[in-house]
């Protein structure tokens, strides 16, 4: 363990100096470097046309003004992967972007719509928002699920054992719906709707033949609905809403379950995140991101699957170098740092290299446990450079053997 972990961490370490090593000022950060200039930019659209024209079409293109004057972009794409959770996967992602109102007063909204198959013969249908109304008046927030899904269980706390104690199948439906509003500046203030129900949960093996550890750790071979409300607070100073290089990001969120509104039991769920976003030189291709999250559970008990855990955040990018589930507890806490850098002069390709960790609480004690590390590299394709979108691709690892491929869209965080 203590090898692997001095690995990781050289190759990070290694991977930071060769990066800041590209750079004409590493550490110069320019009060104008949120204006870049993009003319000499490509993406994967580029590219496509320079392969389909011909070389005077191209060579006219090349010289005509970049405006970002197509409002809504659509992008569909077949998605590949493998990681612990889901074995090898693959199907469909379409993203789409546009502007509701005037670019220069209105935040850039985006949808994400996916569905996998994997060979562990499970389902997963997705789709995302942050939807923004002329102005900002208005900011929609949305997480809507169907996963026929099956999971191994490891038990409570950052020391739950590494092999699975049992693999449970369930269908999970999940409707998240956030309505905010500003109030001032950049902070919002909003209500939300929350409904998880996991149906048809069934024990598939059981690697230890103990029933009575799974009834411990609380999962109940029954449906289980969780629904409640929120409250939500977010201050958003981003300089860019799906590729920050610069800014801070704040939420807070409280949620309510209770049985008046069809939860199966009364308890109650706090969120609070931090993210911070620095550039390392002038023309914005090198940065830092730093990333802070507390999920705890000040009341009630939770049923098992909707208890803060590793990967089942918003979006899913937690704790990359492990599977979905593997960490599982009453209270969470996570950190992350991500150092960004850019590969070629036009910004086509770009890489990352991360270190995280998570502290999860057991049920015995209530107490939070050791902290668990993860670490990896990854590969940056841009895909749309006036709105600063990429494909991501990244390999972790995390400990006791664990690793994972990962295929987005997008940053992690």
């Amino acid at each position: 363990m203590t090898v692997q972990l001095c690995r990781i961490g050289a190759t990070f370490i290694l991977f930071v100096i060769t990066g800041l090593s590209l750079s004409e000022h590493p550490f110069v950060v320019s009060a104008q470097s949120s204006s870049v200039d993009k003319s000499s930019h490509r993406d994967l659209g580029d590219i496509i046309e320079a392969l389909l024209l011909r070389d005077s079409d191209a060579e006219e293109k090349a010289e005509t003004p970049i405006e970002d004057t197509d409002n809504t972009r659509v992008f569909l794409f077949p998605t590949f992967g493998s990681n612990p959770a889901l074995g090898l996967s693959g199907g469909a992602l379409a993203t789409v972007t546009n502007y509701w109102g005037n670019p220069v007063t209105t935040r850039l909204s985006s949808t994400l719509l996916s569905a996998t198959v994997t060979t562990k013969k499970q389902v997963l249908v997705v789709g995302r928002s942050d939807l923004y109304a002329p102005n900002n008046s208005w900011h929609l927030a949305g997480d809507w699920r169907f996963y026929d899904y099956l999971e191994q269980t490891h038990g409570l706390g950052s020391s739950s054992r590494s092999t699975p104690s049992a693999e449970v199948d369930y269908t999970w439906y999940r409707v998240h719906q956030v309505v905010l509003r500003p109030v001032w500046n950049n902070l919002e203030f909003g209500f939300g709707y929350h409904l998880d129900t996991h149906h048809g949960i069934a024990l598939v093996t059981d690697a230890i033949n103990n029933r009575a550890l799974l009834k411990n750790n609380g999962i109940a071979l029954s449906n289980t609905t969780s629904s409640g409300v929120s409250l939500n607070l977010i201050f958003d100073q981003r300089d860019h809403p799906l590729n920050p290089a610069r800014g801070v990001f704040g939420k807070a969120a409280y949620t309510f379950y209770r049985t008046g509104l069809g939860s199966d039991r009364n308890w109650d769920s706090f969120q609070l995140e931090g993210r911070a976003y620095q550039p390392l030189s002038r023309n914005r291709r090198q940065g830092v991101a730093l990333w802070g999250l507390a999920w705890l559970t000040p009341s009630g008990q939770p049923p098992y699957f909707d208890l803060p855990s590793v990967g089942w955040d918003t979006y899913g990018r937690t704790a990359r170098g492990y599977r979905s589930g593997r960490f599982r507890g009453r209270d969470w806490l996570y950190a992350e740092v991500e150092y960004r850098v850019g590969l070629t002069a036009d910004d086509l390709f770009g890489a990352v290299s991360f270190l995280n960790t998570s502290r999860l609480s057991d049920d015995a004690t209530n107490q939070t446990q050791h902290w668990v590390p993860g670490a990896g590299i990854g590969l940056r394709i841009k895909l749309d450079k006036n709105r600063r979108s990429n494909l991501a691709i990244d390999y972790a690892w995390g400990r006791d053997g664990s690793s994972g491929l990962y295929f987005a869209v997008n940053e992690a965080f």
